[in-house]
């Protein structure tokens, strides 16, 4: 047997398998991009169906008394059911707050406690036709500093 003359120089099923996978993976997988993109221009994103909107609050790392919302204006549309998701981007608690603003909240509740480093899901849109603005409080009630004041950003629904 020739197997037992030239020790290494016969591959067994097994080791003929992995380096077949090995080859494919390194010929075929370089090709295959994944990527993170956004759609590109003409895909309807922004009626998208059951648009969800992750809005991530953090605080100000040049002002510390001051919040900021990464997506300060957005236009939500209630007959495509869109919703928000608001995030605690840091290590503190906010306390979304329509209540202060000029139109109420076009959601059931009117505010939205956001834990720290979790998320609070806004639920349905009850009305639309307005612009809604909100405060946001530095903690996890109502008597919170407010750290981004009503005036600033808001949501459109239509």
């Amino acid at each position: 047997m020739t197997r037992w003359l030239i020790p290494g120089a016969f591959m067994t099923l097994k080791k003929k398998t992995l380096l077949a996978s090995l080859t494919f993976e390194l010929v075929f997988l370089p090709a295959c991009k994944h990527s993170f993109l956004t759609p590109g221009p003409g895909q309807h994103v922004g009626q998208q169906d059951k648009r969800v909107f992750s809005v991530y609050l953090y605080t100000d790392p040049v002002h510390p008394d001051q919040c900021l919302a990464d997506w300060p204006v957005a236009t939500l549309w209630q007959s495509k059911h869109q919703t928000v998701k608001w995030i605690s981007d840091d290590d503190k608690d906010y306390f979304v707050d329509f209540t202060q603003g000029q139109n109420g909240s076009p959601f059931a509740q009117t505010t939205f406690a956001v834990p720290k480093n979790g998320v609070k899901p806004s639920g349905d849109l009850i009305q639309s036709g307005k612009y809604y603005d909100y405060a946001i409080r530095a903690g996890t009630n109502a008597n919170a500093h407010v750290c981004k004041p009503p005036s600033d950003p808001g949501l459109y629904v239509k």
